[in-house]
Formats: C-alpha cells, sequence, structure tokens
C-alpha cells in the first residue's frame, strides 16, 4: 500500500496496483483551485518512485471531469493593484507546473473524461498517457471568449494533438464532443456506460501489467527530456537510461525469464 497524503479536494483510491485519483469539488465543477493543484502534486510526489503503484487515473466527481482554472481566483486580480502582474504570472508558472507535473509522472496516467473538460481540464487530459471519454463529453480551450489565453496548456496541447490543430482550437474556442474527440486524435478510446469503461481500463491494466514498471519510468523519462534536450544530451540521456536497464534487477529478471520460458515476476506483482 502505498505511502498517500491526507487530501480535501481529492479523493484518494488504491486498488490492484492502481491508484484513482477523484477531484472531489463537484460544488465547484472540480475547478482547479490552487488545493487541488497542490495535492495532486503531492500526490504523483508520494508516489513517483513506488513501483508497486502500476498506474495512476484521474477522474472527476459530479459526473464532471474539470472545467479549468478558478475564475474567482483570477477575478482576485482586478483588486490586486500593482501586484497584479506578478499574482498572474505567478498563476501561469503554478498551471505550468500542474500539468508537467502530471505529465511527467513516473506511471501510466489514464483521464477518464465525462461531463466536460475545459481550458485546464483539457489540459489535465492533453497531459495523460490515455484518455477515455464519453461520446457526450464536450471539450473546449475556452479562455480566448474570457478574454484570456491557454498560452501556459500550450506545450501539452501542441504535444497532444499536433501544431496545426492546437492553434485552431487555441485562437477559435471551439467545442467539440467526445466522439470527435476520438477522431481528433485527443481521446483514445469512448465507452457508453459503467461496465465499458470498466472493460476497457482493464484492457489498460493489463497491457500496463506484462511491462517493468521501473523500465516504464525510464522510458518515459526519455520521453519527456526529447522535448527540450539537444542531440548530445539525449544521446546521452538515452545511453545512460538504457545501462540503467539492462543492470537493474527488473533487467535481469527479464533475462533470465526470457531464457527460462516464463513469466517476469512483475507481471504478478498486483498490490491491494
Amino acid at each position: 500500500m502505498p505511502n498517500l497524503p491526507v487530501t480535501r479536494a481529492l479523493e484518494l483510491e488504491f486498488f490492484d496496483g492502481w491508484l484513482t485519483i477523484w477531484f472531489n469539488q463537484p460544488q465547484s465543477r472540480n475547478a482547479l483551485s490552487s488545493l487541488l493543484q497542490e495535492e495532486v502534486l503531492s500526490t504523483l510526489d508520494a508516489v513517483k518512485d513506488d513501483r508497486s503503484v502500476r498506474g495512476i487515473v484521474f477522474r472527476g466527481r459530479g459526473d464532471i471531469f474539470c472545467t479549468g482554472g478558478d475564475l474567482k481566483a483570477f477575478s482576485s486580480l482586478s483588486t490586486a493593484g500593482s501586484q497584479a502582474s506578478q499574482l498572474a504570472g505567478d498563476i501561469s508558472k503554478g498551471v505550468s507546473l500542474f500539468m508537467e507535473g502530471i505529465k511527467q509522472a513516473s506511471q501510466i496516467t489514464v483521464a477518464v473524461v465525462q461531463g466536460a473538460a475545459m481550458a485546464g481540464g483539457f489540459g489535465v487530459a492533453c497531459a495523460c498517457d490515455v484518455v477515455i471519454t464519453r461520446s457526450d463529453t464536450q471539450f473546449s480551450l475556452t479562455e480566448t471568449r474570457l478574454g484570456m489565453t491557454a498560452v501556459p496548456l500550450a506545450p501539452i496541447v501542441i504535444d497532444r494533438l499536433g501544431f496545426a490543430a492546437a492553434r485552431h482550437m487555441m485562437l477559435f474556442a471551439e467545442q467539440f464532443s467526445g466522439t470527435q474527440a476520438l477522431n481528433n486524435g485527443m481521446a483514445d478510446y469512448l465507452f457508453k456506460d459503467e461496465d465499458e469503461l470498466e472493460s476497457i481500463l482493464n484492457k489498460i491494466k493489463a497491457k500496463t501489467l506484462i511491462c517493468a514498471p521501473g523500465a516504464v519510468a525510464l522510458t518515459k523519462q526519455y520521453l519527456m527530456a526529447s522535448q527540450y534536450l539537444n542531440g548530445v544530451e539525449l544521446n546521452q540521456l538515452a545511453s545512460n537510461l538504457f545501462s540503467q536497464s539492462l543492470l537493474s534487477e527488473e533487467g535481469q529478471e527479464g533475462f533470465s525469464a526470457f531464457l527460462e520460458r516464463r513469466k517476469p515476476g512483475w507481471t504478478n506483482s498486483k498490490s491491494k
């Protein structure tokens, strides 16, 4: 059992090697309050080196995923006077760090999106490795409709959807459905009810279970670094990570299992 923090804005569930992080502020449509962001990051930090946690699922209570940033916090800028620019910059940096924290999680991450994923909620979905959604879910980067810009989300949106699609969505704040999300690359799976969702999650969990958790973490480390390191540095990182994987207990176990024609030990490493 992982050592999880005590939370107020989140509900945490751990079963069968998977951690579910529920956004649990339905009264605010699971807006990304500073408390919620802090608790998500502290939870991810608590399990980053815990290989008993094979994957992380993000969900929203109240039949809605997340409607984005806390607009009440944004509105306070109008009374911040000379501090407004500094506060706005802090909010932007905080959003970027929050999204990067999800994107760089050591485990496989899955967003189960229903109801709506707007603005920052859209960003959370983009930051995850896998997105599962209902056909009637509404997606949108709504910022320009509110006189703001979604540029703090730009890196992860571009990474998920490509430059052309991200540009269109960020400029025009168009809304699209879960079905359209599957077609444009935003979503990986559609579900119609809880039974179908459970079936999809079980398939993802089964695929995850056959892969060594440490190797997954190293691979994600490389994938994230590949977006900002240059060729020489990236090649050195690849060499270092490959060496780590070969010399690790997992690497040795993988070779032994192959030669002995058996399943490696991590395929049975479920935790409850």
